[in-house]
């Protein structure tokens, strides 16, 4: 008896462990559509994008905002007719003697790819300018792939006042975070992953996965190991708005 009560404290205590964990605290989100919000600024955009090249995947454009040129790519998606070909590939490779028999689920093929069309900097400048009532379609948004370039060059547009963190520093909460950033996790002399920050969350999205919401940074980096410097850009909102032009709704 008194084992069998033994291993239920345990068990118990394993799984009110697991509800405390940072693990268990993060929000998954869906990323945002360009009908989904009604902003009071947006860019001032100097003239009209340019289409530099259509590939199999997405078109790449110059978008002439801030000041700059930045480089977007625009993600290019039939989900119904991938799904289609899809389907059609796997009955051909039913027709092979050792191949599985599975019935390809349509709802799992829409929601494993619905998160596709947003890199990780993309969807942190999106909610930078959510957050601050800025309209970031049709530039950062789930359709749009940018790299680490674009992200810096609108990190420096905006004029954000940058500070970088080595990574063992920043895990021993050496440092004071402001009440909102944008950061940039940096391995030797790369730029590999873009998050914004507000107020103790940490908005994070990893590669095709889908976005999420974190109550710290050591469980985004979990999946970026090689993080040595942790760049935190601080917003200056009245520097921020000098390239916004106020819309009237």
């Amino acid at each position: 008896m008194r084992n069998y009560l033994n291993l239920f404290l345990q068990a118990t205590l394993t799984l009110f462990m697991l509800a405390c964990s940072p693990q268990s605290q993060i929000q998954y989100v869906d990323n945002l559509t360009r009908e989904d919000i009604s902003y009071q600024y947006q860019f001032k955009q100097n003239k009209d994008k340019e289409l530099v090249k259509v590939k199999k995947s997405d078109s790449i454009f110059n978008y002439h905002i801030l000041d700059t040129v930045l480089e977007i790519h625009q993600f290019i998606r039939d989900t119904e007719k991938d799904f289609q070909k899809h389907k059609t590939d796997i009955d051909k490779l039913k027709e092979r003697k050792y191949f599985p028999q599975v019935e390809v689920d349509s709802a799992s093929y829409f929601r494993s790819h619905k998160f596709d069309g947003q890199t990780c900097f993309s969807f942190a400048l999106e909610n930078f300018f959510k957050h601050n009532n800025i309209n970031p379609h049709p530039y950062f948004d789930s359709e749009t792939l940018i790299g680490s370039k674009t992200y810096l060059l609108v990190l420096d547009a905006i004029n954000l006042e940058s500070k970088a963190i080595s990574w063992k520093e920043f895990k021993k909460n050496k440092h004071n975070m402001p009440k909102e950033a944008l950061l940039a996790l940096q391995e030797q002399d790369r730029i590999n992953h873009g998050i914004y920050y507000k107020e103790g969350l940490f908005y994070s999205k990893n590669g095709r996965s889908r976005p999420a919401i974190f109550p710290d940074l050591k469980s985004i980096v979990k999946s970026y190991m090689y993080t040595d410097t942790v760049w935190v850009y601080t917003i200056d909102n009245n520097k921020l708005h000098k390239h916004i032009e106020n819309i009237k709704r």
